[in-house]
């Protein structure tokens, strides 16, 4: 559904989100998404194409003796489970008009079962600049002796003394790592809050360094990747159930017992034993994007646990998965229309020097790939697929536009590579053709 990422960018880290499979409505002539129109941040743009994470030889936690635990609340909104598959269409409404979810009904947890998670003490070690830690945390909630699996978190301090204790930054996706967050936006997240609080994040169950969900071989992603979604062709639609059905048999063949427990529900109550080891009695948070979704069902669960909530480019819990495709693909709309703008004051544009026209320019090449995708140099093809999502990767912030002005025009004499990069971006696939987890977590949570 919606995805997060961080792209490292010296003295500028900035955040980014997509829906996994956009392709299906973006060949419908719009580039477009969410966070481009919503997000109230200066600074929005695309996912690092680095797997690498300054969570470097963890710190593991130590458990401590049992304290009360916090009441937890029997329901929330069940997330939406399914996946973009239906071309643009401008909603008749808003992105909530229609009724209201049911809440499901949550087993009930014996408080006392989890004391053991709630009063462990992190053992924080620097890790290149900051400070990290693992919690521990049960692989099911319900059954929290069945097994347990540790989270990465880390921590970068404020240098004033007394302050106002912890706020915790979640940058959305879901999928996104919040260690590679808060490495690349210590600085930025800081300018935005001032020296009142250390600021700590974690990736979440299933994502990055915490019991990462994996799905598919490397080979198997670029398939996914690549492929020509056609909504009007039921032989695409039938290839796209295939590979749909591979990739959960995957995540089941690969990730075992944890791929029943990624749920937002899940991220949720790991919020809560985080708050509880950090040592805080109430949560301050901001959440990105899907993160506002997860501060949400974390106010519904624990509302008597919140100090303040930040949600930056809210997620509507009500809405349904076609709705929230809806309004990203409106975002994205919106947003290829001023990068058009500013293109065609250059007489260097691509597209050229009418704003009129630029658009059907667009639209006409990226038809051809259909059946004529570009081969680039190192052996990879640019395929409309993998077009619109380089496009897409690009639209989030002004400061990269020239970037897509100059990967479009050499795209469309031939030389596919820098397009394909920016849209390896988006996908976290790395130089070796290697790929971090944000499509398979993504996939996993939704």
């Amino acid at each position: 559904r919606i995805r997060r990422g961080v792209r490292r960018r010296p003295q500028h880290p900035t955040f980014v989100i997509a829906p996994i499979r956009w392709a299906i409505a973006l060949v419908v002539g719009a580039v477009l998404c969410l966070s481009a129109c919503t997000s109230t941040s200066p600074h929005v743009a695309n996912p690092t194409a680095s797997a690498s994470s300054p969570h470097s030889a963890p710190a593991t936690s130590s458990l401590a003796a049992p304290a009360s635990l916090p009441p937890i609340s029997s329901s929330v909104p069940a997330p939406s489970s399914s996946l973009l598959g239906s071309p643009v269409a401008t909603p008749s409404g808003s992105p909530s008009s229609g009724p209201p979810p049911v809440p499901t009904a949550l087993p009930r947890i014996d408080p006392a079962t989890l004391n053991v998670f709630y009063t462990q003490h992190l053992a924080w070690k620097p890790c290149i600049g900051l400070y990290c830690a693992t919690l521990t945390v049960p692989i099911d909630y319900a059954h929290p002796s069945a097994g347990a699996i540790q989270l990465a978190v880390s921590r970068e301090l404020t240098t004033r003394s007394p302050n106002l204790g912890e706020v915790v930054v979640n940058p959305g996706g879901p999928g996104a790592s919040g260690i590679q967050f808060l490495d690349s936006a210590a600085g930025f997240v800081r300018g935005q809050l001032g020296n009142e609080f250390d600021v700590v994040s974690f990736d979440p169950r299933g994502v990055g360094s915490s019991a990462p969900i994996r799905c598919l071989s490397s080979a198997q992603l670029d398939q996914w990747i690549a492929f020509e979604a056609d909504p009007q062709s039921p032989s695409a639609v039938a290839e796209q159930d295939q590979l749909a059905k591979g990739f959960a048999a995957g995540c089941k063949a690969k990730s075992g017992a944890l791929l029943a427990h990624v749920s937002t529900v899940d991220t949720a109550r790991d919020l809560d034993v985080l708050r509880a080891a950090l040592g805080e009695t109430k949560l301050t948070y901001i959440g990105f994007s899907y993160g506002t979704f997860l501060g949400a069902i974390y106010a519904q669960m624990f509302p008597q646990n919140v100090r303040a909530l930040v949600l930056d480019g809210a997620v509507d819990p009500a809405a349904s998965a076609v709705e929230l495709d809806q309004v990203q693909a409106q975002g994205f709309e919106v947003a290829l229309k001023s990068w058009i703008a500013n293109c065609v004051t250059s007489a260097k544009c691509p597209l050229g020097t009418s704003a009129a026209t630029a658009e059907q320019h667009l639209d006409t090449w990226l038809a051809t790939l259909r059946s004529a995708p570009i081969a680039a140099s190192n052996d990879r093809t640019l395929t409309l697929s993998l077009a619109v999502q380089g496009i897409a990767a690009a639209l989030y912030t002004p400061e990269d536009w020239q970037s897509l002005t100059l990967s479009l025009t050499a795209a469309m004499n031939g030389n596919p590579a820098a397009l394909l990069t920016l849209s390896d971006q988006i996908d976290g696939r790395q130089s070796n053709g290697s790929y971090d987890n944000l499509i398979e977590s993504n996939m996993a949570i939704n």
